[in-house]
């Protein structure tokens, strides 16, 4: 990242109407009792500037966009394990206020799994699985299980 574009994203200041949605929203979460940290204009993910950013666990790090998707929100999430990326998926969702926005933290906050397995030909397969399906891999080798 070049060096002024990295002091642009130091610099760059939210609107005080997403900071008094984001206030809001963080209010919700606690109220909610997601898992983790969450902070307003926090760090960010790739470079990206986020208005929310939740840190659910220490491999699991979400970005939440305000009115990015043509007026919805978005929000882009990362699982990380031993120091490299393991998976990376954008959401676009359909919500534009926070009462509709907590409800699909409320699912993220559920435990997940990042489930990975080499194929044939040795290609290296990664999908999410949430709790409903976690089963189905548990019990079998072949698969690597990462809990976020």
């Amino acid at each position: 990242m070049n060096k002024s574009f990295k002091k642009y994203l130091e610099n760059l200041t939210i609107s005080a109407e997403d900071r008094a949605r984001a206030t809001e929203l963080l209010e919700l979460m606690k109220n909610a009792k997601l898992k983790g940290t969450y902070k307003i204009q926090g760090k960010y993910i790739d470079g990206n500037y986020f208005d929310v950013v939740w840190e659910k666990s220490d491999i699991a790090k979400f970005g939440i966009c305000f009115y990015s998707h043509g007026g919805d929100d978005v929000v882009l999430w990362r699982v990380c394990y031993n120091g490299k990326d393991e998976y990376t998926m954008q959401e676009d969702l359909c919500t534009d206020t926070n009462d509709k926005l907590i409800d699909i933290l409320k699912e993220f906050n559920e435990d997940n799994y990042i489930v990975s397995w080499t194929g044939l030909f040795g290609i290296k397969h990664i999908e999410y699985i949430d709790n409903k399906y976690i089963d189905k891999y548990k019990n079998n080798s072949k698969y690597t299980i990462y809990k976020f």
